[in-house]
């Protein structure tokens, strides 16, 4: 049974996002499929560690994908291969340290005079053996991206193996690319989503995001509190033109949202793409403002679960199904009591109801009562 846990990431349930462990250690990952029946042509994202351990094995992971049944399937496949892979990284490495200049000093130059063109400044890391690179870049309004470079293994120096978090896919490099272009090529396209940065940093500044918890610039949605136990989900469709009208979702108890949901009925036609994303929010939402952390002070248990006290769970259960849908990662299940409407995380509420001996299950059913309240409250069955 693989040791992850994902939890999907929109509301068509193509998207999951988690966690795997490759020999104890996390990584966040990301499926992106194209029908929710198939894995064939998905897109998986990961880590930068993860994404590296993935760039060798591309062929063997497009095989795992076409021939699993389901996502858990697939991931068990790709836990063994990346712990295969890992646990023997440290003797390659190690091989490979004892080998003098594996590149000849043409390449050497070569390559140092590429680093030179970028500017040494502006290299975060590098391996000691010049194989795996960490570069600064700045876009034209002055913010910081990372983009990680490794050489491909043995005396060569191409092709390279770029990762960059991007709000579009991936360029795709010629075999001789070099790495000037590639900064260059990324720099391009990180300018011409500028705006898009400037929209989502200005809702970030001024909104309580609750997730992502650290949001990059690959994510174009944003979970945000609304107090209550109430929250947002919104998804940048128009990257390029982040002010249009963007899926907005409310989640929270019916008698609580039901405000913001008939304000959003009232008010998304009149959505002005001309105007800023947050002001358009607000408009929909007929809010003066949104929340933010700092301003709830102790009341920080408005968003949290009423059970486990955290937003998201903090000990990831490695042996629920990799299907575990999103309510389970956030406290989705709530109260209908309008003087309590406390939010639950479905697995510590199912938890709970199972430790309460007046609980009572019909099918895939508990019924039992919230523990704040009495008021009547189920939760459905969690398989193991």
């Amino acid at each position: 049974m693989p040791n992850a846990l994902l939890a999907p990431a929109d509301v068509h349930g193509l998207t999951y996002r988690g966690f795997i462990e490759i020999n104890n250690e996390e990584h966040y990952i990301e499926i992106q499929q194209v029908s929710p029946s198939t894995l064939t042509g998905a897109k998986l994202y990961g880590s930068p560690k993860l994404r590296r351990l993935l760039h060798t094995h591309n062929k063997t992971i497009l095989q795992q994908m076409s021939h699993a049944s389901n996502i858990r399937m697939f991931l068990s496949d790709l836990t063994n291969l990346l712990e295969r892979k890992s646990q023997n990284a440290e003797a390659q490495e190690q091989e490979v340290s004892k080998k003098v200049a594996t590149m000849s000093t043409k390449q050497y130059e070569i390559l140092l005079s590429q680093l030179n063109t970028i500017g040494m400044e502006n290299v975060v890391y590098m391996d000691p053996g010049l194989k795996s690179f960490h570069l600064s870049i700045r876009d034209s309004s002055g913010r910081q991206h990372i983009v990680y470079i490794d050489l491909p293994e043995g005396s060569h120096i191409y092709p390279l193996n770029v990762i960059a978090e991007l709000p579009c896919e991936m360029p795709t490099f010629s075999v001789k690319t070099n790495i000037p272009t590639v900064i260059s090529a990324i720099r391009d396209i990180l300018n011409d989503y500028q705006k898009l940065f400037d929209e989502l940093d200005n809702l970030d500044a001024n909104s309580w995001v609750l997730d992502p918890v650290r949001p990059t610039r690959r994510d174009t949605q944003r979970r945000l509190a609304l107090g209550h136990h109430c929250t947002l989900h919104l998804e940048i469709k128009h990257t390029k033109n982040p002010c249009e009208a963007p899926d907005l979702q409310l989640f929270g108890a019916e008698s609580r949202i039901a405000v913001w949901k008939e304000a959003i009925n009232r008010n998304m036609a009149a959505w002005d793409g001309s105007k800023p994303l947050l002001d358009n929010i607000l408009r929909v939402l007929e809010l003066p403002k949104l929340p933010q952390r700092d301003n709830f002070g102790d009341n920080s248990a408005d968003v949290e679960c009423g059970i486990c006290y955290a937003y998201h769970l903090n000990t990831p259960d490695t042996s629920a199904t990799t299907k575990t849908p999103e309510k389970e990662q956030t406290p989705s299940l709530i109260c209908n009591n309008e003087t309590c409407g406390r939010a639950f995380h479905h697995r510590c509420m199912y938890e709970w109801l199972r430790s309460v001996p007046t609980t009572r299950q019909s099918f895939d059913v508990l019924f039992g009562f919230c523990p704040y309240c009495n008021q009547d409250i189920t939760s459905k069955v969690i398989l193991l």
